[in-house]
């Protein structure tokens, strides 16, 4: 295995050859296919990739009151209740701000005057799992009617920014898109380049 300690040219790394896809399975949300990739080498590997519908997670910030709004939910993946940032799926023909808007009232209420792009994140184990998320910071907030298909299996609740940003570093909030959502937001705030 090559390693590139320090600075210095990036090594490069070995692109297989697809031999062949196949779907597998789809469903509004997510898409399996079966990849068949020949490796330099001649080493021949099949792989399962999961394809999940794109996203948004939104750090929603009431500066005057330096509160963060969360959500708790049930996550049947993990089989337990996730505390994370607002967040949910990209419709088909809607940009990623506009889920993020959408996303924000639906979940907690809120609407925004003020939003910065946090950069595209790759949230899910990268060689199996395709799994964009578009995260935003939000400020300038005020209260908007709440609603949506899934509100009622989602506790909204505003958090002291340290306590959210406490809750993350301890482990608490384990949910990538809510973490690194976190971690660049406060660079930002900082007054640091993303």
């Amino acid at each position: 295995m090559a390693s590139n300690r320090g600075s210095g040219p990036v090594p490069t790394a070995p692109i297989p050859q697809l031999q062949s896809s196949r779907p597998v399975f789809s469903n509004p949300w997510l898409d399996l296919r079966e990849d068949v990739l020949l490796w330099p080498g001649a080493s021949r590997r099949a792989y399962g990739i999961v394809t999940v519908k794109p996203g948004v997670t939104v750090l929603a910030l009431d500066e005057p009151t330096d509160m963060v709004w969360c959500v708790w939910q049930y996550r049947p993946a993990i089989g337990r209740v996730s505390l994370e940032l607002v967040g949910g799926g990209i419709e088909d023909g809607e940009s990623p701000l506009d889920a993020a808007q959408r996303e924000l009232a639906e979940e907690v209420g809120v609407a925004a005057g003020r939003w910065d792009s946090l950069g595209e994140l790759h949230t899910g184990a990268t060689a199996i799992v395709d799994s964009q998320a578009h995260v935003f910071l939000a400020r300038d907030l005020k209260a908007v009617a709440r609603g949506g298909d899934d509100v009622h299996e989602i506790a909204a609740q505003a958090l002291p920014r340290d306590e959210v940003f406490r809750r993350a570093t301890q482990g608490e909030i384990t949910h990538a898109a809510s973490v690194c959502a976190l971690l660049k937001a406060r660079l930002l705030l900082e007054g640091e380049s993303l």
